[in-house]
C-alpha cells in the first residue's frame, strides 16, 4: 500500500481539479508516469458523487491505469483504496458508500489535511467488511470532535 510519503509526493503532482475536491483518489502505486487504481474505485467515485460529494481521481484521464482482481467469491476480494478526504460531510459519504457494500473486504489508507493553521494531518489504514470499515471511519473520525462540540452546544 501506499505509504504517507508517496501521497505527499502524488498530491505534489496531482491534477489541479483533486486540490478542489472533497474527496481525492490517489494511485495504489505508480507505474513511471501512470497512477494504477483498482477497478472497483470507479463504482466508489460514482457512489460518493452519487452522494453530492466532489470526488476526483489524483491523475489527469490519460495519466490513470487500472487494476482488477476477478475472482467467483467477491467477499473474499480485497479493494485497496488510497483517498483524502478533505471535509467532515465527504468522510461521512465515504462511511455510507463502503457500509452499503457490506459483504466487499476493503482496505482503506485515509489522510486528511486542514493546516493554514487549525492544523491536522491524519493518515488512518483499515481493512475489513464494508460494514467493518463503516464502523472504524466513525471511530476514528477526524472530525469527531469538532461534530460533538457543535452537538454540546445545542
Amino acid at each position: 500500500m501506499i505509504s504517507p510519503k508517496a501521497i505527499d509526493e502524488s498530491l505534489t503532482h496531482s491534477s489541479a481539479d483533486a486540490h478542489k475536491s472533497d474527496i481525492v483518489f490517489l494511485p495504489i502505486r505508480m507505474d513511471g508516469p501512470i497512477g494504477i487504481y483498482t477497478e472497483q474505485a470507479i463504482d466508489l467515485m460514482k457512489d460518493l458523487k452519487g452522494q453530492g460529494v466532489d470526488a476526483s481521481w489524483s491523475t489527469a484521464k490519460e495519466s490513470r491505469g487500472w487494476y482488477g482482481e476477478r475472482t467467483g467469491i467477491v467477499e473474499l476480494v480485497v479493494i485497496p483504496l488510497v483517498v483524502g478526504v478533505a471535509s467532515s460531510a465527504a468522510w461521512d459519504a465515504l462511511k455510507k458508500v463502503v457500509r452499503m457494500r457490506k459483504n466487499s473486504t476493503f482496505k482503506i489508507k485515509a489522510y486528511t489535511r486542514t493546516h493554514a493553521d487549525g492544523s491536522r494531518d491524519a493518515y488512518i489504514e483499515v481493512e475489513g467488511t464494508g460494514s467493518d470499515i463503516a464502523s472504524s471511519l466513525e471511530r476514528l473520525d477526524p472530525w469527531r470532535e469538532l461534530k460533538s462540540g457543535i452537538n454540546s452546544d445545542e
